[in-house]
């Protein structure tokens, strides 16, 4: 059985997780929290710049979030720039504002409007153009494709792994024995594989909770918290992905020298591991050895392919024979 990966791209994001992802790294503050929220969307995928903005022509840009900079508020003295900031606000062309803390004091005295249609998000660095940067940069993670399936992921000695398989087959199971054995969990049940940058895939929880993302259903047992159970040190919100592993009910080829599968996703090439179902105790350790391969092939080390240089493609018994 080879998982079919469903592809989606965003047409949208919601306010509410750009700046949940801000808060998380960035030193910033929700001033103010209209009543619609939770139910905000951006469609720019950049940020919007307060010079910017009033140069673009009408029709040109979508619900965005403007910047607005110290530097910038002697432009609303000009005639006609703070009429079209407003009527950008009532059209829902600006979606939300992201402001210098300096600039806070002009929004409270003199613009109220603003304040009560809008959510702001206040910067409290001084490096604003490292800062502009990192939320084109979040915002480019979240309008990036991504695609979301049943499985587990783990990451194994610095590789992530992604464990699907059909329901019962005991991934949750695998995961958890590598989690004892000292690696990363990153999600159970629901994962969201994400394309960015663009050469590589990320794995993390596709759960819609901030509060359930870390949490592992075990058959006999029932749901448990990996990081209250386990600790901070075997948990990792994200990792890159480096190879999908199958558990399957389905017959699985062991020659030794049987040519190594791929998956692609995203257009990329992933190394595809199929296991037995049958052998489901040996799993973990298979992964284990199947990564610390991946690495050493990386380093030019292939074993099978100096075996095969040996004996011509041949086993050991087809040699004695």
């Amino acid at each position: 059985m080879r998982k079919n990966f469903k592809i989606e791209e965003p047409e949208y994001v919601f306010f509410k997780d750009l700046f949940s992802l801000l808060a998380d790294e960035e030193d910033v503050e929700l001033v103010n929290k209209i009543d619609e929220f939770e139910g905000i969307k951006i469609f720019e995928r950049r940020l919007i710049e307060f010079h910017d903005y009033f140069k673009f022509k009408e029709g040109t840009i979508k619900s965005g979030i403007l910047y607005w900079a110290h530097d910038a508020s002697s432009l609303l003295n000009q005639k006609g720039k703070l009429d079209k900031l407003i009527q950008g606000v009532n059209s829902g062309k600006i979606s939300g504002l992201i402001v210098d803390t300096s600039v806070l004091n002009k929004l409270f005295e003199g613009m109220e409007s603003l304040v009560d249609k809008v959510p702001i998000i206040a910067y409290k660095g001084k490096d604003t153009n490292y800062f502009k940067s990192r939320v084109n940069s979040y915002l480019a993670f979240c309008f990036s494709p991504y695609s979301i399936c049943h499985g587990s992921a783990v990451e194994v000695f610095g590789e992530g792994v992604l464990v699907i398989g059909e329901s019962g087959s005991g991934k949750s199971e695998c995961v958890l024995e590598l989690i004892e054995r000292g690696h990363l969990f990153i999600a159970d049940d629901l994962v969201k594989l994400v394309n960015y940058p663009p050469a590589s895939i990320l794995l993390m929880s596709g759960s819609q909770s901030e509060s359930f993302k870390f949490f592992m259903e075990l058959r006999g047992i029932g749901i448990i918290d990996v990081l209250r159970t386990f600790g901070p040190s075997r948990v990792k919100v994200k990792g890159e992905l480096t190879m999908v592993v199958e558990i399957t009910s389905e017959e699985v080829d062991r020659r030794p020298y049987v040519e190594r599968q791929s998956i692609q996703l995203f257009g990329k090439r992933v190394p595809f591991f199929s296991f037995s179902v049958k052998e489901r105790g040996l799993i973990p350790t298979r992964i284990e050895t199947s990564v610390l391969e991946y690495k050493l092939k990386k380093f030019g080390f292939e074993a099978g392919q100096v075996i095969k240089g040996v004996l011509g493609g041949r086993s050991d018994k087809e040699t004695a024979g």
